[in-house]
């Protein structure tokens, strides 16, 4: 009788780890697939900003845009007129919203 309740608290660790390691398999896997779509999202969210400064005559400027966690809420771009020299500068944020209202 102790032996066969032996094998069957073996059994139930085994069934148990099994259970665990499937667990921990998958939970991995899901973080894969968030980390890589982070990635996109932060690609994406780069090249939605100006790649190119308009020049403005007797401005030296620049902008940059660099998210602590990767993807950030911030945006700025330049828009206006070229001829008349006429730019505007919108910028905007989403604060404490996460990485949904970024995306």
């Amino acid at each position: 009788m102790r032996l066969l309740r032996s094998v069957a608290a073996q059994t139930g660790l085994a069934l148990d780890n099994t259970r665990l390691i499937a667990a921990v398999a998958s939970e991995t896997a899901k973080r894969e697939v968030l980390a890589r779509e982070m990635e996109i999202a932060r690609e994406v969210q780069q090249r939605l900003f100006p790649q190119t400064l308009p020049p403005v005559e007797g401005l030296e400027y620049g902008g940059a845009c660099r998210p602590a966690l990767g993807v950030g809420g911030d945006y700025y771009d330049f828009l206006g007129a070229e001829r008349s020299g006429a730019w505007e500068s919108p910028s905007g944020t989403c604060r404490a919203k996460g990485c949904p209202r970024a995306a």
